[in-house]
Parts: C-alpha cells; structure tokens; sequence
C-alpha cells in the first residue's frame, strides 16, 4: 500500500454540519483567536513505540493575513506552512470563521466545536482504485488533566479523529486516532499526523506564538 498521508486539519473532508453566524467573539472566549498579524509556530516530533518523542529538524509557521468576504460571511485567512501536505510550501492553509464557538471552513467544515460533545461534526470515506481505505469522523472531547508543549501548559479540548481501516495492516492499530488539541485564548497546541502504513505518531507542538494586540 502507498504511503497515504492522514493530518487532523488537511482541507479534505467533504462533509459537516453548519451554524449561524454569532457576534465576533473576544480572544479570551475563543479557542482559535482570530486577528490579523496573529501567528503560530510549531515544532515537529517523531513518537516512536515505546512513546518517545524525538525532536525532528522542521518546523511550520502559520499567521493570518488577512479577511474576505465569502456569500456574506467574513473569513480569516490563514497563511503559512503544513508539512508533510504540500512538501511544507507557504500557502494558502484555511479560511475560518468562528460562527457560534464553532471553527468553520469555507466549505461549511466544522473544525472546532467548544460546546459540543455529542454529535459526528465531519466525516470522510477515502476510496483508492474503487476500495475503500479508510474513513475519518470527527468529534470533540474534553482532555483531562493539562498538557505541556514548548510554549507552555494548558487546558486543551481535542477536536478528535478516528481513523477506520476495512482492511487491517500487521503491526498497525486498527481504529487509529487524530488528536488536535486547542486552549482558550491561545488556538491550536498541538495536532497529530501518521501515515496509513507506519504504527508511528508524529506530533507538530506549539513552540511560540503571537496574539496581534492582546
């Protein structure tokens, strides 16, 4: 089997539920503040089987550049790099709009829910040559217990993707599971990334940031 990527925020689900639009919330009340100028940047690390992170020599930087207004709704625009998709060129990343605590797409992709715990808010069956290889859902769920990454320790809910497999892989878990990590006021801390045919993890951390104004 090739070696097929799978990234808790690439831009390919296909479907998700959506909002109403809400007033612009505060940085403190939202978990992906939103300005112009804000920026993250994030270090990579390999988890190999026993659990241990080995730091990578790589890093992504992400900062929102600017707005547009997309049938009627504002999104911000969200530059920078996302490796391994794309071999980690600068582009275009997301355009989000925070609509009632949801974190939404141009696409109407829920990426964030802050207060719902119940309900599949993105899903996506992966097919190659006609077979299935994979699906993806997405739901949310309070961490427990604080989290520490290079920029800090914080209190994190978990936008959380599992991965399904028809078909099982020797040596590889079978449901596998995304874990992207957000604190209040501060956006995204850390997410995680495998691939199909590799049983280990890679974590991107959060290793600064910059919040325009605050």
């Amino acid at each position: 089997m090739r070696k097929l990527l799978v990234l808790g925020l690439a831009m390919v689900l296909l479907s998700a539920c959506q909002k109403t639009p809400d007033p612009e919330l505060t940085p403190e009340s939202t978990y992906t503040p939103m300005k112009i100028g804000n920026y993250w940047i994030y270090a990579h690390y390999q988890l190999d089987l026993n659990g241990n992170a080995l730091p990578q020599s790589r890093t992504d930087s992400v900062i929102i550049t600017g707005d547009t207004l997309i049938n009627g709704s504002s999104y911000f625009i969200f530059e920078g790099t996302n490796y391994p998709l794309n071999g980690g060129q600068w582009q275009i990343i997301a355009m989000l709009r925070d609509s009632s605590g949801y974190l939404v797409d141009v696409n109407g992709i829920i990426r964030f829910a802050q207060d719902n715990f119940t309900e599949v808010l993105a899903s996506k069956t992966e097919m190659h040559n006609g077979d299935t290889l994979y699906t993806l859902t997405y739901k949310m769920e309070v961490m427990e217990g604080e989290v520490t990454v290079p920029a800090g320790t914080f209190e994190t809910l978990n936008y959380k993707g599992t991965v399904t497999m028809p078909q099982e892989i020797p040596g590889i878990q079978n449901p596998r599971y995304i874990n992207t990590l957000y604190a209040k006021g501060t956006g995204k801390i850390l997410e995680t990334y495998f691939f199909l045919n590799d049983a280990r993890i890679n974590e991107k951390r959060l290793l600064r940031h910059g919040l325009a104004g605050n």
